[in-house]
């Protein structure tokens, strides 16, 4: 027959509650970080977040914007009177909105400023318990 005997089993539980609690803490600290990272970083003065709670985790997205979203909707534009407009000859523009551009939206130094900072974030807060 055998018999397995764990000792000392309860410090490690406690450590791992504490540790638990933690990462319950990051949950709540990673969506402020973003709103953060946004207002200093990408100088937003009005930063849009959704955030999804679920039961093994949370999701916290936002919307970048090649451009700013009036431009997108057609907003009211200046126009000439119909006479005066010269005529325009010369390639095509794609679309409404001309030419589309190869660039990321997200620039490399947002994208290294984001992981830098979600990085001292989850240092900072995830600690492996002493005692």
């Amino acid at each position: 027959m055998l018999n397995v005997r764990i000792d000392g089993l309860e410090p490690l539980l406690a450590k791992l509650d504490a540790y638990s609690a933690q990462l319950a803490e990051l949950r709540k600290t990673v969506p402020q970080e973003l709103v953060a990272w946004q207002r200093e970083d990408m100088r937003r003065k009005y930063p849009k977040m959704t955030v999804d709670e679920q039961d093994n985790g949370v999701m916290a997205s936002t919307m970048i914007w090649p451009t700013s979203r009036t431009a997108l909707q057609g907003g009211r534009r200046r126009t000439r009177a119909k006479g005066l407009q010269p005529h325009r000859y010369g390639i095509p523009q794609r679309g409404p909105h001309g030419p589309r551009s190869n660039r990321p939206i997200l620039r490399e130094a947002l994208r290294k400023q984001l992981t830098e900072r979600m990085n001292e974030l989850i240092h900072r807060t995830l600690q492996w318990p002493s005692t």
